[in-house]
C-alpha cells in the first residue's frame, strides 16, 4: 500500500557526528581560543559551543575529560563563546 510514497524531504537539524563536536570541544579546551576563531573544518563554533555547556553542565564532558586525561583540570577556566577564557 506505501510502496509507492517517498519519505519526502528531510526536516530539522541535519544530524550531526558526536565525535566532530568532541574534537571542536577539546580543540577549544586545548588552544583557550574564542569559539569564533575554531578551524572551518570543525563544526560550527556555536554548535561546539552548546553542546560544551550541556555536557558541562550534566556532568559529561568532566567525564569525557577524567576518562581520556585521568584529570579535569581543562574545565577549571571556563571558556565563553566569544571572549576567549576567563577565570574560572
Amino acid at each position: 500500500m506505501f510502496d509507492n510514497y517517498d519519505d519526502g524531504p528531510r526536516r530539522g537539524r541535519p544530524p550531526i557526528e558526536i565525535r566532530h563536536v568532541l574534537n571542536s570541544v577539546m580543540w577549544v579546551l586545548h588552544t583557550r581560543a574564542p569559539w569564533s576563531a575554531m578551524p572551518e573544518h570543525y563544526v560550527p563554533y556555536q554548535t561546539a559551543h552548546r553542546y560544551y555547556l550541556r555536557w558541562k553542565k550534566t556532568g559529561v564532558l568532566s567525564a569525557i575529560m577524567l576518562a581520556l586525561f585521568k584529570t579535569d583540570d581543562a574545565l577549571e577556566t571556563r571558556a565563553t563563546r566569544k571572549g576567549g577564557v576567563r577565570a574560572g
